[in-house]
C-alpha cells in the first residue's frame, strides 16, 4: 500500500477525545450489569484540527490527500507536525496517547473548506485513531 502524507501544516487549533476499550454490556432485568472487554488496546480516539487562514494551495493539500487516501477508507500516519505547540505532559500527551501506539489515523468525515477570502482559506479536519 502506498503511504500518502498527511499535509505537514501546524494546525490553528485542535482537539484530542482519548478513545475508549472495546466493551460490551449486558444488563439482566434485576440490574446486574456485566461487561466484557474485547481487546487490550484503546480505540477510536479523536482528533480535530483546524488551519485558519491557510492559502488555497494549502487548503488543496487536504484535498488531494483526502482523495489520495480513498475518503474515509485507508489509514495513514500523522506527521509530527500536528503536535507542536503542545504543552501538556510529555508522557501523557496525544502524541504519546496515539502515536506512541503506531496508531494510524483515517477520516471521520472529508475535510471541510471555508473560503474566508481570496486566496485564503480555513480548513477543518476530523479524524479517528485505528491500530
Amino acid at each position: 500500500m502506498t503511504v500518502h502524507p498527511f499535509p505537514a501544516l501546524v494546525p490553528s487549533s485542535r482537539s484530542f477525545q482519548l478513545g475508549d476499550w472495546p466493551v460490551s454490556k449486558y444488563r439482566a432485568i434485576n440490574g446486574t450489569e456485566i461487561r466484557i472487554r474485547y481487546g487490550y488496546e484503546e480505540s477510536e480516539a479523536k482528533a480535530s484540527l483546524t488551519y485558519e487562514n491557510v492559502t488555497d494551495t494549502e487548503a488543496s493539500l487536504f484535498i488531494t490527500h483526502f482523495r489520495n487516501v480513498l475518503g474515509t477508507f485507508n489509514r495513514f500516519p500523522l506527521d509530527q507536525v500536528i503536535y507542536d505547540g503542545w504543552t501538556g505532559l510529555s508522557t501523557e500527551g496525544p502524541e504519546q496517547a496515539f502515536r506512541g501506539k503506531e496508531a494510524r489515523w483515517r477520516y471521520e468525515a472529508p475535510p471541510t473548506i471555508t473560503n474566508v477570502r481570496p486566496g485564503v482559506s480555513t480548513v477543518q479536519v476530523s479524524l479517528v485513531a485505528v491500530l
